[in-house]
């Protein structure tokens, strides 16, 4: 059976943005302005395309005009999934109580718009342990949480030791060095090490490196002129990884541009970009699912 193509896209506010590169928070008005014309286009690029999505929300950082067109892309054929209430990168390196609650309070303000969550993906791409058992007793039926390889949590290292090069502070956290041995196909989660397979009842979908080694996450999709190197056997779900960011237009001259090279391609250069991928995995003839459909056809 060839495996589904699930396009994901994190809903981060643009303070988290901001924090990963040590810039200043930026003021409501900069971080609704950011959400609401990222997710314009991020909505239209879909509907054109003719493609659903999953879209892991932060229900702290969504503006109130924003609401409204999340809901209609919910209402729509999309998904809405938990992205913690508040974002904290660290989360990985709280204690229990402070775990459930970040998901438990996310997962209320979703269900209080109708939102009936199946899935979870933690910040920072990874999965702690003490989210398994909470994700579980809220009846979820995935996490897609952990990155595969090692060229990311290299990227990440090396980001992060430029910027305390340049006395810039990071809410950012390091991967754990055991992420690597992360499988790239769906699994059960050891409840303790959620990096490796266990008897968790949730699935972990993770964001599997392509088959040539390399995540398929949007700052590589922009910056590598050859999509092929983002090919992923066809036995296991291709995952697309997106933010906001990729969405975002006119932002050559704010100061997160400044910082995130990205941001200083030109919007349609972008989309290009990501249509390259999307052609690809049609002419493997994928299936495009949300998450939420996608789990349903792994065994078990």
């Amino acid at each position: 059976m060839i495996a589904p193509f699930c396009v994901t896209i994190d809903c981060d506010g643009l303070h988290e943005h901001h924090a990963v590169w040590g810039l200043p928070a930026p003021t409501d008005l900069e971080a609704g302005a950011f959400y609401q014309r990222s997710l314009e286009e991020a909505a239209a690029w879909l509907q054109d395309r003719g493609l659903p999505a999953t879209f892991f929300i932060t229900g702290s950082r969504v503006p109130e005009e924003s609401l409204p067109l999340l809901l209609q892309l919910h209402g729509s054929g999309n998904e809405l999934g938990n992205h913690t209430w508040s974002h904290p990168y660290d989360l990985s390196h709280r204690d229990e109580v402070s775990v459930r609650d970040e998901i438990r309070q996310n997962h209320r303000w979703l269900a209080s718009h109708g939102v009936r969550c199946a899935g979870f993906r933690a910040p920072g791409y990874h999965l702690p342990r003490f989210a398994v058992p909470a994700l579980d007793e809220l009846g979820y039926r995935y996490s897609s949480s952990q990155i595969t390889g090692w060229v990311y949590p290299a990227a990440k290292w090396a980001a992060l030791l430029a910027l305390r090069l340049k006395g810039r502070t990071t809410n950012t956290v390091r991967h754990p060095t055991t992420d690597i041995w992360t499988p790239p196909a769906p699994y059960h989660p050891d409840q303790a090490a959620p990096h490796r397979p266990g008897n968790s009842p949730i699935w972990e979908i993770p964001i599997a490196a392509s088959r040539w080694g390399l995540p398929n996450v949007g700052p590589l999709i922009h910056a590598c002129p050859f999509p092929f190197l983002f090919d992923t056997p066809v036995s296991r779900p291709w995952i697309l990884n997106l933010h906001l960011t990729d969405f975002t237009p006119g932002t050559s001259s704010t100061p997160l541009a400044h910082q995130d090279f990205m941001l200083r391609i030109p919007l349609v250069r972008r989309l290009t970009a990501l249509d390259r991928i999307i052609d690809r995995a049609r002419a493997q003839n994928r299936p495009f699912l949300t998450m939420a459909a996608a789990v349903q056809r792994l065994p078990g």
